[in-house]
């Protein structure tokens, strides 16, 4: 379903067709540059000693995080960066939505 709605969006955004493939290959490679970045965070949280993220530098962090999950969409749709960052929060979004009404339903069965 997820790589449905990469598809769909992509194709409003952007108006390129991409395969089912495609948008399973940019899901997965922005999971993994997220999993990285989030170790590399961790990492530098275990080493210095800081443990919270306040004002400029939690938006820092949150503006690193969202360019790396941008980038595997980015890569993995061959599409503009700022394109492929409309996708992913556009995507994110539609499926958390989808996933919810998905949920309820299934629950109300």
């Amino acid at each position: 379903m997820i790589t449905t709605i990469v598809r769909m969006i992509t194709k409003l955004v952007v108006d390129v067709e991409v395969t089912t493939g495609e948008a399973a290959k940019a899901v997965s490679i922005a999971f993994a540059l997220l999993g990285v970045a989030l170790f590399t965070l961790l990492s530098f949280v275990k080493g210095t000693g800081v443990s919270s993220f306040l004002g400029l530098s939690a938006l820092s962090v949150l503006a690193a995080l969202m360019l790396c999950y941008s980038l595997g969409f980015k890569i993995g749709l061959r599409i503009p960066l700022l394109p492929a960052m409309i996708v992913a929060g556009l995507s994110t979004v539609v499926s958390a939505v989808a996933l919810y009404l998905l949920k309820r339903v299934m629950n109300a069965a």
